[in-house]
């Protein structure tokens, strides 16, 4: 299941929508440099994504931290959802790369402190 919320950036005050998680349909990814979100679906390569999607449920958190802190499999999966997102998701246009292990940025200056405001919340499935 995927989900919204409205966040504030610590930083510059803005307030924007974060979206994130997978479903049986597609997905939110942001690039590790500037936070850009897209989307990806079922209708991209469906077998790369179906095997994507099928990991990527399979790992419950988000991390762009050293993967060497987490267990085997876990890790094999993460270096496996990377492989993939290269060849699925691609470049953003500032250069970064499109993974879903990316935190959230603000829109406005990138930063990646922000807060969850907890006024609107979204869920898709």
């Amino acid at each position: 299941m995927g989900s919204g919320y409205r966040a504030r950036c610590l930083d510059c005050e803005k307030k924007f929508m974060v979206r994130e998680g997978v479903n049986f349909m597609g997905g939110f990814v942001r690039c590790d440099k500037c936070g850009r979100e897209s989307g990806f679906g079922a209708h991209d390569d469906q077998d790369l994504f179906f095997e994507y999607a099928h990991l990527l449920i399979n790992i419950s958190y988000r991390t762009n931290d050293n993967i060497k802190d987490y267990d085997p499999e876990t890790r094999q999966k993460i270096k496996k959802c990377r492989e993939i997102e290269k060849k699925l998701l691609g470049k953003c246009k500032c250069g970064g790369n499109f993974t879903y292990f990316a935190p959230p940025r603000c829109p406005k200056c990138h930063s990646t402190r922000i807060e969850d405001t907890f006024t609107e919340v979204v869920c898709y499935d």
